[in-house]
């Protein structure tokens, strides 16, 4: 049960910051490296 639980929190996570990386702008992504097209893989891959 603690697995299930640890599993929905970083999903949680990751929606977040995904969400939180949708509301930048073009240019800021350009400044941290990534294309709007990119964040739901980038934020998958480093959480």
């Amino acid at each position: 049960m603690k697995n299930l639980f640890q599993t929905i929190r970083q999903w949680q996570r990751r929606n977040a910051t995904a969400r939180m990386l949708d509301r930048l702008d073009d240019h800021m992504l350009a400044d941290i490296g990534i294309t709007r097209a990119e964040i739901r893989k980038t934020v998958h891959i480093f959480h």
